[in-house]
């Protein structure tokens, strides 16, 4: 029904438009900070800040590095991105997934590597649009898994990763023991899955 037109018993059905709202919306910008550790004092040596649209999703310690995904999370951001003062940045949409490498902390200087769309690895289902990737770290490689699959990467030149290749899953990872050869994942009502990590 239109605004005037005649309803049920003649009456007049007006849409008023509505209520403009304002608001504000506040964001943080997340940093990483290598901090050495001495019996006396704390020593802030390198920082690397985040993308003001990306945070920090999960993060695992390989072999003198740091595996981290950057992304958003969906299902938080819809928890929180109602407020309609919350555009551009800090809106709800799509966000392409990245996994970032950090090493270098013996030199007291962040090393940093990067891995995703715009490195050349859009195949791969854990640098999509959504979701929170769960990244597991082994020494240098370590397992991302994304919607469907778990991307085996390979950090031993920590400035030039490698995606080794994906491995099907059979359902969405719940728990994870990472072995050098092989990982066992549950999958819940799905029972355990074998993944073998030799072949390449």
């Amino acid at each position: 029904m239109r605004a005037g037109e005649l309803g049920a018993g003649g009456a007049i059905a007006l849409i008023m438009p509505a209520a403009h709202v304002k608001s504000r919306c506040v964001g943080y910008q997340q940093r990483l900070h290598l901090v050495r550790l001495s019996e006396r004092a704390a020593v802030l040596e390198d920082t690397f800040s985040l993308p003001e649209d990306q945070q920090l999703l999960s993060s695992s310690a390989g072999d003198g590095l740091l595996f981290a995904t950057l992304g958003r999370d969906a299902q938080r951001d819809g928890a929180i991105a109602k407020n309609p003062a919350c555009a551009g940045r800090c809106s709800l949409g799509p966000r392409p997934v990245t996994l970032l490498v950090l090493s270098g902390f013996e030199r007291g200087h962040f090393q940093i590597g990067m891995l995703g769309k715009s490195t050349g690895s859009a195949s791969a289902a854990w640098s999509g649009e959504w979701g929170a990737p769960q990244v597991h770290a082994n020494g240098r490689s370590a397992l991302v898994f994304g919607q469907g699959e778990a991307a085996m990467i390979d950090a031993r030149d920590a400035a030039e990763l490698e995606l080794v290749r994906s491995l099907p899953l059979v359902a969405a990872p719940l728990s994870v023991d990472l072995h050098d050869e092989y990982a066992l994942v549950g999958l819940g009502d799905q029972g355990v899955q074998r993944l073998d990590l030799t072949e390449r």
